[in-house]
This record gives structure tokens, sequence and C-alpha cells, in this order.
């Protein structure tokens, strides 16, 4: 039977795993599970909930001592062969933004309104471009599709302003390409 380093090993690329790749979560999860079940008995000891995304630890608690616990955080994380990466740590209290992996967690649930703003933004630029030019700048249309796409993971609701906008996208697409061919018979 394969061990895990042997396993992760073959999933390697230049000695990191690739971000992204399918295998990629599965493997975090195998390789950290004794690191997370440290954290949980930590998380435990200081009344709070531990949760993980990738490389991306979060402890959540009411405890206002909860600061005291980074570190305990930084020596677990040392003795298994990491380093914990000072300049991504924070303590977040509760007056102020909350922000997990790319969502704001405060309250409920929902996408920081810089990313919102930029999204429309986004879209905006590329219909107009589109009006003047002619032409649909591919990759932007796809990240804006992928960045739609998580919103709508985060927010359904919010999404399908958005998805709208991309179809008018598509229409116009459709236009641009039928006045283009009537032009040029």
């Amino acid at each position: 039977m394969a061990k895990l380093t042997d396993i992760v090993e073959v999933c390697m690329l230049e000695k990191m795993l690739p971000q992204g790749a399918p295998s990629s979560p599965v493997l975090s999860n195998l390789v950290l599970k004794r690191l997370d079940a440290r954290m949980a008995g930590l998380a435990k000891k200081y009344q709070a909930t531990y949760s993980r995304y990738a490389d991306d630890l979060c402890f959540s608690s009411n405890n206002p001592d909860l600061n005291h616990i980074i570190p305990a955080i930084d020596e677990i994380i040392r003795d298994t062969g990491y380093k914990l990466n000072h300049s991504k740590t924070r303590v977040i209290r509760r007056a102020k933004r909350q922000i997990i992996t790319g969502c704001v967690v405060n309250q409920e649930l929902n996408v920081p309104r810089e990313l919102r703003r930029n999204l429309r933004a986004q879209i905006h630029n590329l219909k107009q471009n589109l009006i003047s030019t002619g032409e649909l700048n591919e990759d932007t249309y796809q990240q804006l599709q992928g960045m739609v796409s998580f919103f709508h993971s985060v927010k359904p609701q919010m999404a399908v302003n958005f998805r709208r906008q991309l179809k008018e996208i598509e229409d116009l697409v459709e236009v641009v390409n039928q006045s283009s061919t009537l032009l040029s018979q």
C-alpha cells in the first residue's frame, strides 16, 4: 500500500502542490489531518471554533482573550513542519469587517463591496469596448463569468443582475457578428 508521502510526491510539481489542481484539496486535507486535530483541540481550550480552507486557518470565538492563542498556533505549526505566515496573521474583532477566504463573514456571508464594484466596472468596460471596437476580449469575459459564479456561490441573489449583464454582452456579440456578416456580403 502506498504511503501518503508517496501519493503527495507524485502530485507535486517542483516540490510544490500546483494551485488549482483537482487533487490539491484532497491532498491538503490528508497532509494536514494531524495539524487539524491539534488545532481543533487548541480551539476547544479557548472556547473557539477552528476551520481551515486549504492553508487558511480560522479561529472564531467570543473569547476576548483569543489573540493569546497565536503563540500556541505558531508552535503547533512549527511542530508539524510548517511555518506561520505572520504577515497574514490577524485578530479581527466583532466591530471590524471580518473577511475569510475572500468573503465577509460578520453577520451573514457576503461578497466585499470593493469586489462588487470592481465586477460591475469590469462588465461595463467590457461592454463599452465591445460597442466601440466590435470585439470581445474572451479571456476577460471568461474571468468575469468565473467571478459571477463565485458571487453565485456566496450570495445567489446578488449574482442574478450580474448574470443578466453578461447575457446582454452575449446578445450584443451576436448582434455585432450578424452586422459584420451583413456588411461583408
